[in-house]
């Protein structure tokens, strides 16, 4: 686990940049798809957000939240996810907590491979693309 500060715009500037937040999307879910067959099951998605084994053993309530988060980003409604609906998910989410965030800095513990941290790096890649490309004249403040 990680802890890690953002704010509502480190999210948005990650999804904004459609194609980091792709290639990051792409790449977890590849790395669920234990199976290799392109699609996201309803075991699969729920060992994908249950951090220990405990919880993947509860089923309170459980089954029927990822059944309707299949529901709503399976496109023909069969049970699984394709890379196209899983992207859509994972944006909902994370815009969701971008507006619960605000503009107020939060400390968030994730785990190591988080679209969080993705979002974080992002950022310090924008602003050390931004700062690096600034001239500077000799003797002029960075």
């Amino acid at each position: 686990m990680t802890v890690l500060f953002l704010n509502d715009q480190t999210i948005l500037d990650f999804i904004d940049d459609g194609e980091a937040f792709g290639q990051c999307a792409a790449e977890r879910f590849q790395k669920l798809d234990v199976d290799g067959d392109g699609l996201l099951s309803r075991d699969q998605l729920r060992w994908s957000c249950t951090a220990s084994d405990h919880e993947r053993d509860a089923d309170e309530g459980a089954d029927e939240l990822f059944g309707a988060a299949l529901d709503r980003c399976g496109e023909d409604k069969d049970g699984v996810i394709d890379p196209e609906g899983f992207k859509g998910f994972v944006k909902e989410i994370m815009l969701a907590l971008a507006r619960g965030i605000g503009g107020v800095p939060v400390a968030m513990v994730v785990q190591e491979d988080s679209l969080f941290i993705k979002a974080v790096e992002h950022e310090l890649e924008q602003s050390n693309t931004t700062f690096s490309a600034r001239d500077f004249s000799p003797g002029d403040p960075p």
